[in-house]
């Protein structure tokens, strides 16, 4: 469902309207004799009013979860980049025990960091990024704020580089 007041568009259809077309407190009139059909703002209020303000249980939807799930597997953040609530994307995750369980591999994987020596040829992947960083020789703050590059992270000491096993993973193996 929808969260129509993080983004305040609900309490914008509503005013837009009252500005359109005035206040209103006759018991006699409703809405819909006064509103047309097709105006937009009256259609954020009629998708309010019947609760069909998102629907996560088709597959296009599922698939985009998945493909979001690959960047990040925080709840808010999948909740955001797919315009629901975080307790749909929940209700959605005690249904489908197949989203949990990628979900879970990715957070794992999500966490290990793989160093690629570029001198050596040799990778060694580390199972947190303060693992990594203590055998790179250098802060897990400044590591964290390096595997926040995806594609062609920096190196580190002229031949060292880091990336999240996940995103490395899905790259096909690419730094």
């Amino acid at each position: 469902m929808m969260n129509f007041n993080a983004d305040l568009s609900l309490s914008k259809a509503i005013d837009n309207l009252e500005a359109e077309y005035g206040v209103f407190s006759a018991k006699d009139l409703k809405l819909e004799d006064v509103v047309p059909a097709d105006d937009p703002d009256y259609q954020i209020i009629l998708r309010v009013r019947q609760g069909t303000t998102g629907d996560l249980n088709n597959e296009s939807q599922i698939n985009r979860l998945k493909k979001l799930m690959a960047i990040d597997t925080r709840i808010k953040f999948l909740a955001k980049n797919l315009e629901c609530s975080e307790s749909a994307i929940s209700h959605l995750f005690t249904q489908r025990p197949d989203l949990v369980k990628l979900r879970r591999r990715y957070k794992h994987d999500y966490t290990r960091i793989i160093v690629v020596d570029s001198q050596s040829g040799r990778k060694k992947i580390y199972d947190t990024p303060h693992r990594a960083a203590k055998a790179m020789g250098i802060k897990t703050d400044r590591l964290k704020y390096l595997l926040t590059t995806r594609n062609n992270p920096p190196l580190v000491y002229e031949h060292l580089q880091a990336k999240r096993y996940l995103w490395y993973k899905l790259d096909g193996g690419l730094m």
